[in-house]
This record gives structure tokens, sequence and C-alpha cells, in this order.
């Protein structure tokens, strides 16, 4: 596995990415809550790929662009562009 995607499944699995409640927790953000939906909910890693309206609204979107690639997790990955 490459350093970089390496890093970026660590990141996910431990929750320390770019999402608000990992910055509310290092004090890089007013508060811990998601900006996109209407939830209420802490903006975690969980959230964002379960839960978050927005975010699987923008999935959507993305996956009818993309078409039959958007099904394989290994295009995301394995790819230049991934």
């Amino acid at each position: 596995l490459p350093k970089s995607k390496a890093g970026t499944m660590y990141q996910l699995h431990s929750g320390h990415i770019v999402l608000n409640q990992h910055l509310h927790h290092i004090n890089r953000s007013n508060r811990p809550l998601c900006i996109q939906c209407e939830a209420n909910k802490p903006e975690t890693v969980h959230h964002m790929l379960f839960e978050c309206e927005w975010y699987n609204s923008e999935c959507h979107i993305l996956r009818n662009k993309l078409g039959r690639e958007a099904l394989s997790m290994s295009s995301c990955w394995w790819t230049r562009m991934g």
C-alpha cells in the first residue's frame, strides 16, 4: 500500500482527519458539529459515510456521473485519480 494511501486509511480509522469533531478536539474549529446537514450531529467519519444527508446526496451525484466505475472501491484507491 503506498504511504499516502496508508496515511489516509489510518486517518479514517483513527478519526484524526480534517472533520469538525477532530478539529474541535484540537482547538481548530469552534464546534464539532457537521455544518453540511441539519442533523445536529458531530462531524465524524461514521457520520459522513453513513448518516449525513448532504454527503450522501453529493455521493449520489458523483456515482451518477462516474457510472459503473463508482461501484468499485479499487478504482478509487488503485488508479491515478484515486
